[in-house]
């Protein structure tokens, strides 16, 4: 017995003969259809899904490469600040100490000595301690940027990692394919079937 004789029954119809065989063959090419549909279906949500992942995983790819390319340069802009704020300290230093020794030469040349030559190389002292002092005040400014920076490209590749994240994928049901079939076979016994 068939499924669509069997619902018949059920359904209060009959099918004999041709029109037995008639709503089977209906049902049969109507299960083969569902089932083919189902399997379709299931084939494409797997090749999408697969499809999802392997394009997360190049995004993320991107997004890491991406970020530790702009690590690197902020590294070394971090590091040729730091390099020239010590290159400029020193240079200051160097003139400091040149300004001051050309000052005390000029006096003793002219004869001046005593406090009005301490007060000038103590004012030359003190400019070099405030250029060094203002300059390495900057130098923090330039590394809080920096460390600012760095923040934005971890917040920039995990919003890359987050957006590749694919929608979810929705798998046919075998439980819908199945009620397709019965559903299917309700209508060939209904079509073919004679009421009882």
């Amino acid at each position: 017995m068939c499924l669509p004789a069997a619902i018949a029954k059920v359904a209060g119809v009959e099918l004999t003969g041709a029109a037995l065989a008639m709503a089977n063959m209906q049902f049969a090419m109507s299960a083969l259809t569902i089932g083919a549909q189902y399997m379709g279906q299931k084939e494409q949500a797997e090749a999408t899904y697969q499809w999802q992942e392997e394009q997360a995983k190049a995004t993320q790819k991107v997004a890491a490469d991406s970020a530790r390319h702009q690590y690197m340069g902020l590294i070394m802009r971090g590091e040729q600040a730091r390099a020239a704020a010590a290159q400029d300290i020193q240079g200051a230093l160097g003139q400091t100490v040149e300004a001051s020794a050309r000052a005390r030469v000029a006096s003793a040349a002219g004869g001046v000595t005593g406090t009005s030559v301490d007060e000038a190389s103590s004012n030359f002292a003190m400019q070099y301690e405030d250029f060094a002092s203002n300059r390495m005040t900057n130098l923090s400014w330039e590394e809080d940027q920096i460390a600012m920076s760095m923040e934005g490209v971890r917040a920039q590749q995990e919003g890359r990692n987050q957006a590749s994240i694919g929608d979810p994928i929705a798998m046919p049901s075998p439980f819908g394919a199945l009620a397709q079939m019965g559903s299917s076979a309700f209508d060939a016994a209904g079509f073919w079937g004679t009421q009882v």
